[in-house]
């Protein structure tokens, strides 16, 4: 009895030694609710989280440091930014001085002021589109792999094969969505 629980103990110890850490994946993510990312960031706080494509809108507040993600890139990474803006129940944007004030004070404190000194240093004197101001909730200020260095750090080469990937878009809040 004694053997065969020591061969079952000595079988076990080679497959956690290969067992892969959890990171989550970004890809294809176009954004949506900043509420909802707040949400996901604080369930996600400390992981790994790995960008292999296309990360817009509120999906780029993954950034902030504050959030404290372990944050990575692929070459197939690209972010995307632009101001904040609120759509109305009818579906419209609401657009008007009040509004561009809103989203240039938000932009500012809740985006542009967490970002790591070399984001804000490549959208530094960029246009970022306002939608409030009547720009296209499609337009973006890119940014793509090759020119994050030294702002995010690349994933390793092994990243595919080394972590149990979870898509982001599989995270859910409280309230089910």
């Amino acid at each position: 009895m004694r053997k065969l629980l020591i061969a079952a103990l000595l079988t076990c110890i080679p497959m956690a030694a290969t067992a892969k850490e959890t990171a989550y994946l970004i890809d294809g993510d176009m954004g949506g609710e900043l509420l909802r990312y707040y949400a996901k960031a604080e369930i996600m706080r400390g992981s790994k989280v790995i960008v292999d494509g296309v990360c817009l809108s509120a999906c780029a507040m993954y950034l902030r440091q504050d959030w404290k993600l372990d944050i990575c890139y692929t070459p197939s990474a690209t972010f995307g930014f632009h101001k904040p803006y609120q759509v109305l129940d009818n579906g419209t944007i609401l657009t008007g001085i009040g509004a561009i004030t809103t989203a240039d004070a938000g932009w500012r404190t809740e985006f542009f002021d967490k970002m790591p000194l070399a984001i804000k240093a490549m959208l530094t004197g960029k246009q970022i589109p306002e939608p409030s101001a009547g720009d296209p909730t499609d337009r973006f200020v890119f940014i793509k792999a090759r020119d994050l260095s030294g702002a995010v750090k690349p994933c390793a080469k092994d990243w595919a094969a080394k972590y149990r990937l979870i898509d982001v878009r599989d995270v859910y809040i409280t309230d089910g969505k």
